[in-house]
């Protein structure tokens, strides 16, 4: 079955699928579990879908929205009137700027806030330490779920936790939002939203975990997502019988997923653990036969050994180390001297502070976003005004190694891409340091891979300083770091070998990442497939 024949076929099922529809679903499923990250793609199709109102009939006969938001009122009243909750009563309408998508007939846009009622005033958070004498029955929640036992509780009864802080709310590594249930405590970490009913609890829990929550979030090194932010969230609110229905549906599908997941972890616990024996053949072969071998394991067998495009990446990483060992060449000495960086540099100079814009007829400005990725990207140039003399001081040229030197990411501290002609004569931004070699003795390319390599990554980590989570490198902690240094010719001859893996690996990422999009499709064939 083609992909653009699946997709029509889940264009035209309107029905839950029947015994008649079992073995072409079946096989979709096995084309689908054949495909990196195909479950979570399934999990994500099928939370967009039914946000939608595409996974469940809409019924004339159903109570408004309005009625259950009226029984939502009067809860939030009776429990800000004991002071549990807050109100929200002054929230705007959702504006039709803020819909993301159009609903089907029967269904409001509200606010969180007007169609949930926030309990955080009741969160009391204790302490790691004050735990450890107060361990009990009762689950503790923070973020991302229960973190501890304590021996008493706030809450008893059924209600939303949704993480306020954290990493998780960018990259969803797990739920934002989860139903706690029974009696339990709950930290500062945690927002606490009540309802009138338990079926429009679990469809707001599905909402949150299928809605974007980055414009909500402030913060970068500790992103936050505050109760007025929350509160002002739009959501799409079916009546509570479609809700209902959503929620069903939504169940009987996350059991599908749930078993395609099984599958696929199976085949990438496999998969993983020949990765692992391939790259470590890699970088442990003490022989050029042995190299030879291990390096025709995993060429044989890309597309098992390096299943996804992290698996890629890490396997870029491998080579990295293994070209600045040494590990390359068939040949090599193996005993290439140990150098620090300042006595192959002729210069350095911290960049510009200026401020800069979008004025073509000024100075192009290199900032990090421009050399991050290892090759100059001049998709996005800002501009600035200089003197002669300044502009002389600033000038790149080719050959220049433009580094890092503080950023918000630890992982892009200390690294950088080498000035080609394309940027000869721009200036560049000021958490940058223009490092100026003696390229007699090493080349620019050779610095920047070494920069990238494990064993240089490990010293970079040490000198790092944070302040406001912001993490800095200063040029004379740059100018210590050690790297590897043979002969110019043997670093021509390594990169070279380096450039033709890379752009062997390139050509599988490409191929994977379009898998990943095909995966995309089937899960949203699918998921509209099996829609009521």
């Amino acid at each position: 079955m083609t992909l653009d024949s699946v997709a029509g076929v889940g264009r035209s099922k309107a029905h839950v699928l029947g015994k008649q529809d079992e073995a072409w679903f079946l096989s979709l499923m096995s084309e689908l579990a054949a495909l990196p990250l195909g479950a979570r793609q399934l999990r994500q199709a099928v939370l967009n879908l039914a946000i939608r109102g595409r996974l469940a009939p809409q019924r004339s006969a159903d109570e408004p929205v309005d009625a259950l938001l009226r029984r939502v009122g009067e809860k939030r009243s009776f429990l800000v009137a004991k002071k549990y909750a807050t109100s929200c009563e002054s929230l705007a309408p959702v504006t039709d700027e803020e819909e993301p998508y159009s609903v089907p007939a029967g269904w409001s846009w509200v606010r969180l806030g007007l169609t949930s009622i926030c309990r955080d005033a009741q969160r009391v958070p204790v302490s790691k330490e004050q735990r450890l004498g107060r361990k009990g029955r009762f689950a503790y929640y923070g973020a991302s779920g229960a973190i501890d036992t304590i021996d008493d509780y706030i809450f008893d009864g059924p209600l939303l936790l949704v993480g306020e802080d954290g990493a998780n709310l960018v990259n969803r590594s797990t739920p934002i939002a989860f139903i706690a249930d029974g009696q339990y405590w709950v930290n500062n970490h945690a927002h606490v939203l009540d309802v009138a009913d338990i079926d429009h609890l679990r469809y707001l829990a599905l909402f949150i975990n299928a809605t974007d929550l980055v414009p909500y979030v402030t913060g970068t090194a500790q992103p936050k997502m505050n109760q007025a932010k929350m509160n002002m969230i739009p959501v799409a609110l079916p009546p509570l019988a479609e809700q209902q229905r959503i929620v069903a549906k939504v169940d009987q599908l996350m059991a599908l997923c749930d078993d395609l997941e099984t599958r696929q972890t199976k085949k990438r616990d496999l998969a993983t653990q020949s990765t692992r024996s391939a790259l470590t053949a890699l970088t442990t072969a003490e022989t050029a036969a042995d190299l030879a071998a291990a390096w025709k394991r995993v060429d044989s067998n890309l597309g098992v050994v390096l299943a996804t495009t992290a698996d890629v990446e890490a396997c870029r990483q491998s080579l990295v180390d293994m070209a600045v060992g040494g590990l390359l060449l068939y040949e090599a000495d193996r005993s290439w001297p140990v150098t620090p960086l300042g006595e192959v540099v002729a210069s350095t100079r911290y960049g510009t502070s200026k401020k800069c814009d979008h004025n073509p007829r000024l100075t192009p400005v290199l900032r990090i976003p421009n050399v991050v990725r290892g090759a100059l990207d001049l998709g996005d140039l800002k501009h600035a005004q200089f003197t002669v003399d300044e502009l002389a001081e600033l000038a790149l040229r080719s050959g220049d190694l433009l580094i890092v030197r503080s950023n918000g990411s630890k992982d892009l501290v200390a690294q950088g891409s080498v000035v080609d002609s394309r940027a000869e004569g721009f200036a560049y931004a000021g958490y940058l340091v223009r490092v100026r070699l003696h390229q007699d003795r090493v080349r620019p390319e050779w610095v920047r891979l070494a920069l990238r390599s494990t064993a240089v990554r490990q010293q970079v980590e040490s000198p790092i300083r944070t302040t406001s989570g912001v993490h800095n490198i200063n040029t004379k902690e740059l100018l210590a770091l050690q790297f590897p240094l043979p002969a110019r010719d043997a670093q021509d001859e390594a990169l070279a070998v380096l450039g033709r893996l890379f752009r062997l690996l390139d050509d599988l990422e490409a191929k994977l990442r379009k898998q990943e999009q095909t995966a995309t499709r089937l899960a949203e064939s699918l998921a509209a497939a099996v829609a009521a």
